[in-house]
């Protein structure tokens, strides 16, 4: 079951005070990379605080708030080590009930990845 935290925008996301409501330790050059994203395709991103399986909390949020689409990361992992750990990125595809992208991080465009 999903907890009744609400849907974070970005803008928001960045505040310091909101991740400490949270207890997240949260990236910076993941929250720069989607806000350059966001502000070069005009679309809108959001995050929900979730704990648990990332796994299944993944797949459940997609049944559960209102998304077209969804993008996930893929660390690369070795076959050896994607059986015996699991797949995120894998599970999220064939569990999820929208269209699921998943992004590894040597793919991402370099307009997307430099610092300017």
């Amino acid at each position: 079951m999903l907890l009744p935290f609400p849907l974070i925008p970005l803008l928001e996301l960045s505040d310091p005070r909101v991740s400490k409501t949270y207890g997240l330790a949260l990236d910076r050059e993941t929250l720069e990379i989607l806000t350059r994203a966001a502000g070069q395709r005009g679309v809108q991103v959001f995050a929900k605080v979730l704990w648990g399986d990332p796994a299944r909390k993944l797949a459940e949020a997609v049944h559960k708030v209102p998304l077209q689409w969804l993008v996930v990361g893929n660390r690369g992992l070795s076959t050896v080590k994607r059986v015996l750990m699991g797949s995120v990125s894998t599970y999220v595809v064939n569990h999820a009930a929208c269209p699921v992208t998943v992004v590894r991080e040597n793919m991402l465009p370099s307009a997307l990845t430099t610092n300017k």
